[in-house]
């Protein structure tokens, strides 16, 4: 998802360079660039407000089964190792968001005592993900 995003958005500003190319010709006029930036800048503006609705969607959706989940770790109840990487790898497509990371680290942190190894595993999933692009 993140990938998507970002070869939309390199698209949306390779389409702003070119008409910033053709700004620079003799027979463009103002009319002509700032169309082609308005364009640009909408695209992204809609591409920003697709992905807030979607991980609003996703949080809402999350939150019960972080929620269940966790609740049943806490009480020791017997949870499956891949109902615990099923979610944490789905949360993790979100952890742009701090709404999801926190979902994130609710999870680890329920499954920690059970699943040290896999919470390991996703705690360096995420930091190669997404601690590394906000350097």
């Amino acid at each position: 998802m993140q990938d998507e995003n970002i070869k939309i958005v390199v698209g949306v500003l390779e389409n702003l360079s070119q008409e910033i190319e053709r700004e620079k010709s003799t027979s463009a006029t103002d009319s002509d660039f700032n169309y082609g930036l308005y364009t640009a800048l909408n695209k992204i503006k809609v591409l920003l407000e697709n992905r807030s609705r979607l991980v609003e969607t996703a949080v809402s959706l999350y939150e019960p089964t972080v929620a269940n989940v966790c609740l049943r770790l806490g009480r020791s109840d017997k949870v499956d190792e891949e109902e615990v990487s099923r979610l944490l790898d789905g949360l993790l497509g979100f952890c742009f968001d701090a709404r999801a990371v926190e979902l994130f680290k609710k999870v680890c942190r329920a499954a920690l005592p059970t699943n040290a190894r896999l919470v390991a595993d996703y705690i360096r999933y995420y930091k190669e993900e997404w601690e590394s692009k906000e350097d």
